[in-house]
């Protein structure tokens, strides 16, 4: 009986091994050279240009300004209905100044929010 666990141990051993052995020597790995570039792997998702909102407490008629804190500038545009404004160029990084003219209202207002305010728009 020990001879056949014995044999049975070698046999399962050796598949073992060899079924190893088979798997390392079939793969072989692609090296890159240094100044190769890595392959990209993009999607049409990525390629997707995100926009993303901010929704205002009160109706504006117009967007005068918007930028990030720091002064860059952003794309933006006020909706129809005067209660979000949409941003095009936003990286998600800063809060953002933001300058509208509220409706009733002849003077501008003006006001900083979070990026978390900032709410990303989904692609339709």
């Amino acid at each position: 009986m020990k001879k056949r666990f014995f044999q049975f141990g070698l046999m399962l051993l050796f598949a073992l091994v060899s079924v190893s052995t088979y798997a390392q020597s079939d793969m072989p790995a692609k090296k890159l050279a240094v100044d190769e570039p890595i392959p990209s792997k993009k999607t049409p998702v990525d390629e997707i240009e995100i926009m993303h909102q901010i929704y205002l407490r009160q109706p504006a008629k117009s967007l005068n300004k918007i930028s990030y804190q720091d002064g860059r500038p952003l794309e933006g545009e006020l909706t129809h209905d005067g209660m979000r404004i949409y941003i095009k160029n936003y990286d998600e990084k800063g809060r953002v100044a933001v300058q509208v003219t509220r409706k009733g209202s002849q003077k501008p207002y003006d006001f900083i929010t979070s990026k978390c305010a900032i709410d990303p728009v989904p692609p339709l």
